[in-house]
């Protein structure tokens, strides 16, 4: 007696090795679900594997493109603080969105502004 619940494991660990493998685990995913469905149900099911594929890449890559915009700017944001801690406060902090990094963003402006005020008023006093 076969047992599907070994298939199901052999099914979604070939799909995880897609990535990095690519056409030979497909097809190590068709025969696995000849093997232990039969023939019938990988005839029904064989069409859709190109679609669940494709859905698979599809998120892979929009997921991607997420950490990208997310990472630029925390990268962005990193790059100022550098600049601000080497004392350069002449370049304002333009991150405009209303999640966690735009509020660190303004957090940063804020910060900038006051040290160069600070730091304006400390000049104006050993002017004096």
């Amino acid at each position: 007696m076969k047992r599907p619940g070994l298939t199901f494991k052999i099914v979604i660990l070939s799909w995880f090795l897609v990535i990095g493998s690519g056409a030979p685990l497909i097809y190590f995913t068709i025969r696995a679900w000849q093997e232990n469905f039969g023939p019938a149900a990988a005839e029904k099911l064989g069409p859709f594997i190109p679609v669940i594929a494709g859905l698979f890449i599809g998120f892979m890559l929009l997921g991607i493109l997420l950490a990208r915009v997310l990472t630029r700017k925390a990268r962005y944001l990193n790059r100022i603080a550098k600049d601000v801690s080497l004392g350069q406060l002449d370049e304002p902090i333009f991150i405009k969105s209303g999640d966690e990094i735009g509020q660190l963003g303004q957090s940063l402006e804020r910060l900038r502004v006051s040290l160069k005020m600070a730091l304006k008023m400390i000049e104006e006093r050993e002017g004096d």
